[in-house]
């Protein structure tokens, strides 16, 4: 499952699977447009593995166990967030 990351910076799954399926022309590839859908769409299976960067991740904890502590975890991965949580 490819999905967008909640950043400026991120690319469209629909780019992702392009050149997924460019690099690795055998493997089943199939392009989400959030987190959420991707989640609900893997729900029946035992085991899910989430890799990706720490805002995506971020995401997939709160998604699946609601924030830490009442903090946001993307907000985690900000510049100066420790500071200011302090």
């Amino acid at each position: 499952m490819l999905v967008p990351v909640p950043s400026a910076r991120t690319t469209t799954p629909e780019e992702l699977l392009a050149a997924c399926a460019e690099a690795h022309p055998g493997v089943r590839l199939t392009a989400c447009h959030s987190l959420a859908e991707a989640l609900r769409v893997t729900e029946p299976e035992p085991f899910r593995l989430i890799t990706g960067s720490l805002y995506l991740v971020g995401e997939a904890l709160e998604l699946l166990s609601g924030p830490l502590n009442g903090q946001d975890e993307r907000a985690l991965n900000e510049w100066g967030a420790a500071v200011a949580s302090r």
